[in-house]
């Protein structure tokens, strides 16, 4: 399936009662920047954003985002920024995620558990708060 986008810098597709993002939906996506903000989405299954090239991603404010596949970041290896904040996720699949340098999970109390920095290959700085969890190279 050819992706809906293929090339900017920038794609903002916030409050647009987006619910669902299938497999191939931005195959072949290259842009610095995505923004899903302030949609429907409830979860996001296995291999969404696959041959996608996206440096930066944001998913905030979807806030009956609860499930997130082990693999829904699989296949984004460019992957540096991820914004969950404002979601109600549970778990956080790390598959895909290798190179992450940024990680931003405010007001999202319902993730009481985050991965080990093990899980990233670059270096991870973790600053806790409760109601904000940030994850920053340095």
């Amino acid at each position: 399936m050819m992706g809906v986008f293929t090339c900017c810098c920038y794609r903002d597709l916030e409050n647009n009662k987006i619910s669902r993002i299938e497999p191939g939906w931005v195959e072949k996506l290259k842009v610095e920047h995505l923004t899903l903000s302030y949609n429907n989405l409830r979860s996001i299954g296995p291999s969404a954003f696959e041959g996608a090239t996206i440096a930066r991603l944001t998913l905030k404010g979807n806030h009956q985002l609860t499930g997130l596949h082990p693999n829904a970041f699989a296949g984004i290896e460019s992957l540096r920024q991820l914004d969950l904040s404002e979601t109600a996720i549970t778990t956080l699949p790390t598959h895909g995620l290798k190179h992450l340098e940024i990680l931003r999970l405010q007001r999202t109390p319902s993730l009481t558990v985050i991965p080990s920095i093990y899980h990233f290959e670059a270096r991870v700085l973790a600053m806790k708060k409760y109601d904000l969890y940030q994850f920053i190279t340095q």
